[in-house]
């Protein structure tokens, strides 16, 4: 069996997460897919100490701009 297999993603869905830079000074943030109704429920992250937080539903990443 020889053929191509490769599959269209949606134009919704991305091959790379999201990457939202947030100030340094933030503790925690909030995430809901973005795509309004076809979003995620409304999640809340804290930093804890880290520099950057992923989101368990989209897999949006959260970073601290340390600049």
């Amino acid at each position: 069996m020889s053929g191509d297999f490769s599959v269209a993603l949606p134009s919704h869905i991305t091959a790379q997460p999201e990457i939202i830079m947030v100030d340094r000074d933030v503790n925690s943030v909030k995430c809901n897919g973005g795509n309004l109704a076809m979003g995620h429920p409304v999640v809340y992250y804290s930093f804890d100490g880290r520099d950057q937080v992923k989101c368990l539903y989209c897999d949006r990443i959260f970073i601290k701009d340390m600049r």
